[in-house]
């Protein structure tokens, strides 16, 4: 299939060639091709390949230059044929001078996303020279020729750098930073900024992305290089030879300039293919001025505006051998307009004024005029004494007012009669006398003293009782004795507050008594009387316990002839003889003795047996 395609690509080229004479002589019927291998030199490009961009640019632009010029259907032209570095003006510039149809620039892409690929093509903005279809056809015949996917075609307006975004000016097929009122944005990349100035169509051809592997892959391969590059090639031929070339009048390729000399050529209505290119008249004065500075005119400093021409200025900054066309407009200052609010001339005993103001910047001058003055004549003077100002009185013969003029008094001029110096017992002397008026003054010198500033000997104070030092005078060398009072005790409390003592010495100054409910006898004495109660309680209890129990043995010893008082009795018995712990209390002499039964005469019973069977009956029922 491959083998197809070339055969009738050089059938088609075979037949155009002996077409009659409708391509450009100059150009012995060729298309002007100039590649433009990307970066070089120092500027490397991408360094995400496995080389440097500008190495897989080289070779792409070198295979499509022996692949266009294998058709003989081109003339080609490289802008580097080795690795170095240029800028974008001496590139275009050789297309310039070689008449070139068409300019493109080799590339390889990056981008921070790996996953992104495919090849791409940017063209101009410039409607003129925008190359979208060649562009969209190199592409086509890309896709085809290797794995890398088709991208789209795409323009890209200026940013703008420190002068601001560039726009672009038809009239002088040149941009302007700043000129927003062009309306029309230039481009972004350089090649095709510069193609445009020229009037040269140019493309961009990114081949794929380096920081994609499967793109990779294909760049780093030798073969599949060549293969892009014929595509490329195939795609050239397709769009530039395919046609009868049907060239029109005669159109400007770009205008002549202060810097460059413009082209005018017939174009291929169908591919844009040029011929019959031929200069246009030089026009030294057609100038693209840029403003650069200015300085607004005032009543004291002329005003300007300074220009560049931006064609010079941009050729010469990129490279091009040119002088950079400036100019300067001047606007001479006007000076002040005055506005005089007040001229007054100046009299015998006043200034005059001249005051004014500038209409236009405010400026003020005020301008003080001396008056003619007094003519002073002295009329009296008093000469100044030791002690009091003299005074000159003059006045004006003229007006006839007045002034005094103080004459500072000179003081006293004394003269020294007795100065003797205190020493360190006795006081010392001074005496003077005014030479001029006699005055006289004297001053006695007090004596110095002891100085009685070193130990000799210390015994400091304590709490109670006094210290001594004893000091040497260290001028004349006498001792004095002096006591040194006691410091007496500083008292601080104890954290209850009921002890004070000395912070210095330590000792206890005083105690506070303990309050009765603090003292622990006090609970000793509470607790020893609770004993001795408890013991009492329980000794009488006792007490009364046995008297109970032995007078019921006593009730029932009465009844004998009951079995139940028996019984009860012996059980009352046993109960007493448990309580033997308990120390019976000997018998008084009264209680030994036998009481006897004392009867009832009416009933003939012991006394109190009544009361018993009673008191027993009770108890049964």
């Amino acid at each position: 299939m491959r083998f197809i395609k070339y055969f009738l690509a050089i059938l088609l080229a075979a037949v155009l060639l002996a077409l009659p004479a409708a391509a450009d002589i100059e150009k012995n019927g060729k298309v002007v091709i100039v590649i433009d291998p990307g970066h070089g030199g120092v500027d490397g490009g991408s360094d995400k390949g496995t080389v440097p961009e500008k190495v897989y640019n080289m070779k792409l632009s070198e295979y499509l230059r022996d692949a266009l010029e294998a058709t003989g259907l081109f003339e080609v032209y490289m802008t580097r044929e080795t690795d170095v570095y240029l800028k974008y003006l001496p590139r275009i510039m050789v297309a310039k001078e070689a008449g070139a149809d068409l300019v493109i620039s080799m590339h390889c892409n990056t981008v921070y996303e790996n996953w992104v690929r495919g090849s791409s093509a940017y063209v101009s903005l410039i409607e003129d020279y925008c190359a979208d279809d060649v562009a969209n056809l190199l592409l086509d015949y890309l896709g085809e020729a290797v794995s890398i996917p088709r991208g789209q075609v795409y323009t890209r307006a200026d940013t703008g750098d420190s002068l601001g975004v560039y726009y672009w000016d038809y009239e002088k097929q040149w941009d302007m930073p700043g000129a927003w009122w062009l309306g029309k944005v230039s481009d972004y990349y350089s090649i095709s900024t510069w193609s445009s100035k020229f009037g040269i169509p140019s493309v961009i051809i990114e081949h794929g992305y380096l920081t994609n592997w499967s793109d990779l892959a294909v760049l780093d391969n030798d073969d599949d290089l060549r293969k892009m590059a014929q595509a490329e090639a195939d795609a050239l031929v397709a769009y530039y030879t395919g046609h009868y070339h049907e060239f029109g009048e005669y159109e400007v390729d770009f205008p002549s300039n202060c810097t460059f000399v413009g082209t005018e050529s017939r174009r291929c209505t169908i591919c844009g293919a040029r011929s019959g290119i031929r200069p246009l008249p030089a026009s030294p004065d057609n100038h693209f001025w840029r403003q650069t500075g200015s300085a607004q005119v005032s009543c004291e400093s002329d005003g300007y505006v300074s220009y560049v021409c931006q064609i010079a200025y941009n050729a010469n900054d990129k490279g091009y051998p040119c002088d950079v066309h400036t100019y300067f407009t001047n606007e001479k200052s006007p000076g002040h307009d005055y506005n005089v609010l007040e001229d007054s001339e100046p009299t015998h005993d006043k200034d005059g004024l001249l005051h004014k103001v500038c209409r236009t910047c405010g400026h003020e001058i005020r301008e003080v005029r001396a008056g003619e003055g007094h003519n002073w004549e002295l009329a009296e003077s008093v000469a100044p004494t030791c002690e009091a100002d003299g005074a000159d009185n003059y006045i004006c013969s003229v007006c006839g007012e007045t002034k005094t003029e103080v004459l500072t008094t000179s003081g006293h001029e004394f003269d020294i009669v007795s100065d003797t110096q205190a020493t360190h017992t006795e006081d010392g002397f001074f005496k003077q006398i005014c030479k001029i008026c006699g005055k006289e003054e004297s001053e006695v010198r007090a004596a110095e003293g002891h100085s009685f500033t070193e130990i000799v000997a210390e015994t400091l104070p304590t709490c109670t009782e006094d210290g001594k030092r004893a000091s040497k005078c260290t001028v004349c060398g006498e001792i004095i004795d002096e006591v040194l009072p006691a410091t007496g005790h500083t008292e601080v409390y104890s954290e209850d507050g009921r002890e004070r003592s000395c912070a210095t010495c330590g000792r206890i100054l005083y105690t506070a008594p303990l309050k009765f409910y603090e003292n622990p006898a006090f609970y000793a004495v509470i607790v020893a009387i609770l004993i001795v109660s408890g013991v009492a309680i329980a000794f009488f209890a006792i007490r009364n316990r046995r008297v109970y129990i032995e007078e019921e043995v006593d009730v029932l010893i009465a009844k004998p002839d009951e079995e139940e008082n028996e019984e009860e009795a012996e059980e009352v018995e046993e109960e007493l003889d448990d309580d033997e712990e308990y120390p019976e209390e000997e018998p008084t002499a009264v209680e030994r003795e036998e009481i006897p039964y004392e009867y009832d005469e009416e009933t003939c019973t012991p006394d109190g047996e009544e009361d018993f069977e009673a008191e027993e009956a009770k108890t049964e029922e």
